[in-house]
């Protein structure tokens, strides 16, 4: 038997692991400040949850079932899978002296708190925290979890300490922008109430918006006009200079708004992505929980908006969202998103569709109208047992930078309901992109679900000399009942790509090792490996801790898989 390893094969497959354990890329001249996705392929993947009346998500659907619609254009499903996230018992904490196993959980889900100080006043945000902190209770003592302010004012990062997480809840407070939208301490004279949307359209020349602030009699001037300002005694009158100067007011008012709401969408951008970036890297489910009313995302950052979807769902990270206000009265002098004004409806509107289409472009829901957020979070924080992801190819011509509006559903619903994506962002250039095959062995990696079609076994061994770092020996079985070998001449030929991770108590990657392994044995050494199998040795140098071991293995002829997880203390 010999076994050899194509290097240009490890490489590529190194660079694709590079990619998914490290950091993620950004996009070409991004808004300052903030880090960005873009998509890989034109290949766009449409996340969809199909749920019964019960609420329940429903597997066991084909490719047929779908119809899928670009612009209110029928596409053709290209690629298309079924992701089945099933229940994982706590893994095994060995000592390193082969002790008795030892039933502590190693992290195998992950959920990170993302609460809006930006857009949640004050009076309304100790509902946010205090139903984060009751929520706690419920984790599993399997589950690591984040807390993460929007703006970036405040950061745990994923640990499994109850204690930490209670403080960064209680740590956390409004920024409070009501002040942004009371103009009348600029001039008593200007009454209207600016909202982000509404500064934006008036920034943008929008007249109705302007009018909506300073009414004007007759005839519109251009918006545009330039003219000279009035000198002393003219600005109290009435006349068309008076107009003009409250005008010239609103609009330089309506700039600082703007570049305040531009800040906290680019802090709003910035803490998803990287929420998306670290959890990509962990192994096991993943789940993004936002706490917030929701925002509104100017037409400039729907680019960034939409890539950052498309990111979470190669990610398999899921969002979910609470608006914590449960239900709120109209009107609510406390809480600028409540008026009941044409500009103020308009802007709650547009936060309610950005919330909606995040969550259901990654698998997740938005919830809202409830008073029990708790409750709400504990519906919503595990991942749905069943997630479909649709594929298409855009037609060429369609790539026109622009944003396109998505429709999945089912040509017989019988009763069920479709949750998905509902946009994306037409770029005409894509990047290169990693292979299909390297994406789906690292997403079955991280996943980490327990792929039974190859067998693996795990030995783990631990040794120490003074002075020097701990080496962690991972002794990985492979089984070859099920692996395809074919025939070329004299010998059979068959290709395993093997890969080993390791990972703290916290899920954080530690270490990882890449092989590609070629087999071609004789008809003769055939048997003796169908019986015996192969065992690679890896050895990693750690410090004392406790670790998740991961390995998982693919046959690149049947595209079969087989993983397994194993825990390991190891003491100083």
């Amino acid at each position: 038997m010999a076994i050899c390893h194509s290097y240009q094969r490890v490489q590529r497959l190194k660079r694709c692991v590079a990619l998914f354990l490290a950091a993620i890329p950004a996009l070409a001249q991004p808004p300052a400040g903030i880090p960005t996705f873009q998509s890989a392929t034109h290949v766009v993947e449409v996340t969809a949850v199909v749920r019964n009346r019960d609420g329940k998500a429903v597997g066991g659907l084909s490719v047929d079932d779908f119809q899928l619609y670009d612009m209110k254009k029928r596409q053709t499903i290209t690629s298309f899978s079924l992701q089945k996230l099933a229940s994982r018992d706590p893994v095994l904490v060995r000592s390193a002296e082969h002790e008795k196993d030892v039933a502590v959980a190693l992290p195998n889900r992950f959920i990170a708190y993302l609460v809006d100080d930006q857009n949640l006043v004050p009076e309304r945000f100790p509902l946010a925290t205090t139903a984060g902190i009751r929520h706690l209770a419920d984790l599993r003592d399997g589950d690591r979890a984040a807390v993460f302010a929007a703006s970036g004012h405040l950061t745990q990062p994923f640990t499994g300490d109850r204690e930490k997480l209670r403080k960064a809840f209680g740590g956390m407070v409004s920024l409070d922008r009501r002040e942004t939208f009371d103009i009348s301490k600029l001039n008593s004279e200007i009454t209207c109430r600016i909202t982000y949307l509404t500064a934006d359209r008036i920034g943008a020349g929008d007249v109705s918006a302007l009018q909506t602030c300073v009414p004007r009699p007759g005839a519109v001037a251009p918006t545009t006009a330039v003219v000279t300002r009035p000198g002393p005694g003219s600005i109290g009158g009435t006349g068309d200079y008076h107009r003009i100067f409250l005008e010239n007011q609103v609009r330089a008012y309506a700039e600082s708004i703007v570049q305040a709401g531009d800040r906290d969408v680019q802090n709003y951008f910035a803490r998803l992505t990287d929420l998306i970036a670290t959890m990509a890297r962990m192994p096991g489910e993943r789940n993004i929980i936002l706490l917030s009313p929701g925002m509104y995302i100017p037409p400039r950052f729907r680019k960034l908006q939409e890539a950052i979807i498309a990111e979470a769902v190669r990610a398999q990270v899921v969002i979910n969202a609470v608006d914590p206000r449960g239900v709120y009265p109209r009107n609510d002098p406390d809480d600028p998103s409540t008026w009941t004004d044409a500009w103020s409806i308009a802007e709650s509107t547009e936060r309610v569709a950005t919330m909606e289409n995040v969550t259901s472009g990654t698998g997740g829901r938005f919830i809202r109208g409830d008073n029990d957020i708790t409750g709400a979070i504990r519906r919503l924080e595990a991942s749905p047992e069943f997630v479909y992801v649709l594929g298409f190819s855009p037609d060429a011509q369609n790539l026109d930078d622009r944003l396109h509006t998505l429709e999945v559903s089912l040509k017989h619903p019988r009763g069920l309901t479709v949750t998905a994506r509902r946009s994306y962002y037409a770029a005409s250039v894509a990047p290169n992109a990693a292979g299909r095959e390297e994406r789906e062995i690292v997403a079955a990696f991280l996943s980490g679900q327990e792929l039974p079609e190859i067998e693996l076994r795990l030995d783990l061994r631990s040794s120490q000399k003074p002075g020097m770092p701990a080496v962690l020996t991972v002794n990985t079985q492979i089984d070859l009942t099920n692996v395809l070998f074919l025939k070329d001449g004299a010998v059979n030929r068959s290709e395993l790509t093997l890969l080993i991770g390791i990972f703290d108590q916290d899920g954080k990657p530690v270490k990882d090792f890449l092989k590609t392994i070629s087999l071609h044995p004789d008809n003769q050494e055939m048997e003796s490996l169908r019986r015996t199998g192969i065992v690679v040795d890896t050895a990693f140098d750690v410090v004392p801790g406790r670790y998740l071991v991961r390995a998982l293995v693919r046959d690149s002829k049947r595209l079969i898989m087989g993983s397994r997880s194993a825990g390991v203390s190891i003491r100083p």
